[in-house]
């Protein structure tokens, strides 16, 4: 009898633990253009990485049900130096995020880009 409780406590409680799971997703970012670092790099208003000299990638942020919305849809944002000069980029492409997803998002020549402060 002992055993059969103990039983199904460990099949209710394994249940639950199944039932628990959040869904989640990643975004990584990488830079491919040559000579060119990308920093503060942002989608959705969370920010994904730093730094990145030509063929670096962000960490990979996983992200749950608890943290966004899916699905969840945003431009990304950062700031490109070459040499002294910086300036503020936005794609125009907008990345989606779905649940499940292993977003990984490649900055390179063809990346179609703009500045806000210049968008009429």
């Amino acid at each position: 009898m002992k055993k059969i409780i103990i039983s199904v406590i460990a099949i209710i409680l394994s249940i639950n633990l199944i039932s628990c799971k959040k869904d989640e997703a990643s975004i990584t970012v990488t830079n491919k253009i040559g000579n060119i670092k990308i920093d503060n790099i942002n989608w959705s208003g969370m920010f994904l990485g730093s730094g990145l000299l030509p063929g670096e990638s962000t960490y990979v942020l996983t992200l749950t049900e608890d943290d966004i919305d899916f699905p969840k849809t945003s431009h990304l944002e950062f700031y490109m130096y070459k040499k002294n000069k910086r300036v503020f980029l936005k794609t125009r492409a907008k990345y989606t995020l779905k649940a499940g997803d292993k977003l990984e998002i490649i900055i390179d020549d063809t990346t179609k880009v703009y500045n806000p402060a210049y968008e009429y």
